[in-house]
């Protein structure tokens, strides 16, 4: 019986060829003939990142086979401008960053990234309002973070008359704010 299966004749370990950072994910590329293995890394995976010789928790790692990528997050955002030190340690037990082939990653350290991505300095602007009853839902040109404004930070007319706000919600996805009135709006009313 004649086997026709081929044996791999990669030999070459995955090396680090590059890695963006980006708020709280930093991205390190690798070279490889072939893809990474997408086995499930625990915990930093044997990756260790610092910023001006302050650790910043790797908090997991996840490998994208076939970009050959493996990418880290972080227990913070790393700001514009700032520079991070990546280093990597093959664990001696569990999962390790390794090509198809069973190919351990090499091992590097003090890797330099910098965030050059800018930030995002544009406000969101309001684009549309509509009222249903006592709802006054604000919907924003860009997604929203998830910070609840004081009902304070709200001022509401109807007719020329204030009308206060009892309740904020944000639907940061959705883009929206909704504000709860202290009373409904009538149809054909002006703010």
């Amino acid at each position: 019986m004649t086997n026709n299966t081929t044996a791999s004749s990669d030999t070459t370990p995955p090396a680090l060829a590059s890695a963006t950072v980006n708020g709280n994910q930093l991205v390190l590329s690798y070279t490889e003939t072939n893809n990474l293995d997408a086995a499930a890394l625990a915990g930093n995976a044997g990756f260790t990142v610092s910023s001006t010789g302050t650790a910043i928790t790797v908090t997991g790692a996840v490998v994208n086979g076939a970009a050959k990528t493996v990418t880290l997050t972080l227990s913070r955002a790393v700001t514009y401008g700032e520079t991070v030190s990546v280093s990597y340690t093959k664990p001696a037990t569990g999962a390790v960053v390794q090509d198809a082939d069973g190919n351990d990653a090499v091992d590097f350290s003090s890797q330099v990234v910098r965030n050059t991505t800018p930030e995002d300095t544009t406000p969101p602007a309001l684009s549309s309002a509509t009222v249903n009853g006592d709802q006054l839902v604000l919907t924003w040109s860009e997604a929203l973070d998830n910070v609840i404004p004081a009902t304070t930070a709200f001022r509401v007319s109807v007719n020329g008359d204030a009308r206060g706000v009892r309740e904020v919600v944000v639907n940061a996805a959705a883009k929206t704010v909704t504000l709860t009135l202290d009373s409904p709006v009538t149809r054909g009313t002006r703010g």
